[in-house]
């Protein structure tokens, strides 16, 4: 997994408005080794830090994945648009909060909508992490699953309405 710890303090902190948002390890922060887990798992909420990070569903998704003995989980939120800014010019890709990983890195990353308006988010995410955003253009073997909200026929070409085949693998070896 790329680690962008440097790139992100180096090239992004000093260039935005409120770094804070993109610092992470806030109380009760407790992603686990994500170069010695066997699945890893990245929560995307298509909002802003602020917004994201009180999200109930997010939280308790957050504290399971990482009561899972082989998983490590960390969480990803929309950058705000002075900071996609500096992440679009320097090509730092969008990245785990606490782990500094690239989210392509990641084995699942999920995203959770909490209502349509955050849907175009969703792209810019894609976009921002150098994933395709069509589903088709992604190949068999792209690890994403599917976000928690119905989408349209529209919105499907996005999405793979599957889960990944690490997803799969974990569920037979990982308990809970």
């Amino acid at each position: 997994m790329r680690n962008l710890s440097e790139e992100i303090s180096r090239r992004l902190l000093p260039r935005v408005r409120q770094p804070s948002q993109y610092i992470g390890l806030e109380t009760n922060a407790r992603c686990g080794d994500v170069e010695s887990a066997e699945v890893t798992l990245v929560l995307a909420y298509p909002d802003a830090y602020t917004v994201g990070i009180s999200n109930l569903g997010n939280q308790v998704l957050y504290a399971l994945a990482n009561d899972t003995d082989c998983v490590a989980c960390d969480r990803t939120y929309c950058p705000l648009p002075d900071a996609e800014e500096v992440m679009r010019a320097e090509k730092i890709p969008l990245f785990g909060w606490e782990t500094r990983r690239a989210v392509a890195d990641f084995d699942i990353v999920g995203f959770s909508l909490a209502h349509e308006g955050c849907a175009t988010n969703v792209l810019t995410m894609l976009d921002l992490a150098g994933v395709p955003i069509h589903a088709a253009e992604r190949g068999a073997g792209a690890r994403w699953l599917s976000p928690a909200i119905r989408w349209s026929m529209r919105q499907s070409r996005w999405c793979r309405l599957s889960t990944c085949s690490a997803s799969a693998t974990a569920s037979r070896r990982c308990r809970p």
